[in-house]
């Protein structure tokens, strides 16, 4: 990354997503596939992205305001033109999923028959050519009904609301596709770990490579040990990813200097409640009631089980919901959210289950603790310890 990089970082302005990333290889894959393909298919170009470790330790993605904007403006003129354009969206998006477990069925097919050839070949197929599809797709389709949701008329025609329900499905659906197509990805990772003599973990050539480096690697333009080296350089000194529209493009930086100056831009950029008495966020449920319970914390989705008795009556805190969270939810009072926005899991669930939400806090869960009780104002969005 050369100065002229980080002084474009420094000049413009981003904000941070709603999670956490933790996948390079993928991340990296789908902001190639935007940046080559949303302008020719969406007819607008792509917004630039960044991925970087912040202060608290945790990789988290950044995106240009103005190009965010300029997106969902274009959106918000077609979806406003024609609500049906969003099921037709995700109608397309979940034929391409099927072609998507098609041809990740033969991939898993060819690793238990240890045929190399043809596994590296579905695997192009797959990421290469129905990925990126996928990559332009869930950003349209998330763009679309961002835009439908914030320009909801009241009273909202029944045909609106079917859209949505649908376009919320979708939402809930998205999870679980991702997890499916990824565990056939770990299985062929395996593979190409024993067959290249790479050392690694699949976990770190997931987190610390790019698509196009892996790439190399398969066509033999890049040995195991460049690999190697790249990801433990990563594993020690971090690194900062770029997709820029102009001619630096999609790239990925370890000079020290340059992660130290962005690391500490975006750190800037991450909502912090310094009140711990107050905390603010964003409420998805428009009410003027004032809902009161006890906290309990989960930051992680293996916790639902062992905290699942508990949680009558409670307001649930955490970093993010997923669709994982609902068999969960039936019985908790209220949600509380570090990450998410209005067309985020926890916007949904509290839409579609009635369950009164305050996301995008920041940092609720670092605040709070198991067994306090607070007090949640859906007017205000605020959150204050009783």
């Amino acid at each position: 990354m050369n100065p002229a990089i980080v002084n474009y970082v420094e000049r413009e302005k981003w904000f941070l997503g709603i999670r956490r990333e933790e996948d390079l290889f993928k991340y990296s894959l789908r902001a190639k596939s935007q940046k080559d393909l949303m302008d020719s298919i969406y007819g607008v170009s792509f917004v630039e992205t960044l991925l970087c470790r912040i202060n608290s330790g945790e990789y988290v993605r950044a995106f240009n305001l103005a190009h965010a904007k300029q997106f969902h403006s274009f959106s918000n003129s077609k979806i406003l033109a024609n609500p049906t354009l969003l099921t037709e969206q995700i109608t397309q998006d979940g034929e391409l999923w099927e072609k998507i477990f098609e041809e990740a069925e033969r991939l898993s097919q060819a690793i238990s028959q240890d045929d190399y050839p043809m596994a590296v070949s579905l695997f192009r197929k797959i990421m290469g050519e129905l990925y990126p599809l996928f990559a332009v797709d869930s950003f349209v389709i998330f763009s679309l009904g961002r835009e439908l949701t914030s320009s909801l008329p009241c009273p909202t025609p029944r045909d609106v609301k079917e859209i949505l329900t649908i376009h919320d499905t979708w939402r809930n659906s998205i999870a679980f596709k991702e997890e499916k197509l990824d565990q056939i990805l770990d299985k062929f990772l395996t593979l190409v770990k024993r067959k290249e003599g790479i050392e690694s973990s699949v976990k770190d050539i997931k987190k610390y490579l790019v698509y196009q480096e892996f790439i190399s690697l398969l066509e033999k333009k890049s040995s195991c040990e460049t690999i190697q080296k790249i990801i433990e350089k990563r594993m020690n000194s971090g690194y900062v990813f770029h997709a820029f529209r102009d001619e630096s493009g999609i790239g990925v930086s370890e000079e020290r200097e340059d992660i130290e100056k962005v690391t500490l831009f975006l750190s800037s950029l991450k909502k912090i409640n310094q009140n711990q008495d107050l905390i603010t966020g964003s409420s998805c449920f428009q009410t003027d009631k004032r809902i009161t319970g006890e906290v309990i914390i989960i930051k992680d989705k293996t916790e639902l089980e062992t905290k699942a008795s508990r949680f009558k009556d409670k307001v649930l805190v955490a970093i993010q919901t997923t669709p994982h969270f609902i068999p969960f939810l039936s019985k908790i009072k209220g949600i509380i959210t570090d990450e998410g926005g209005i067309t985020c899991h926890a916007a949904i669930v509290s839409r579609e289950m009635g369950i009164p939400a305050i996301v995008g806090t920041g940092n609720a869960t670092e605040l709070l603790k198991d067994g306090e009780v607070v007090e949640m104002d859906l007017n205000k969005g605020t959150i204050r310890k009783i």
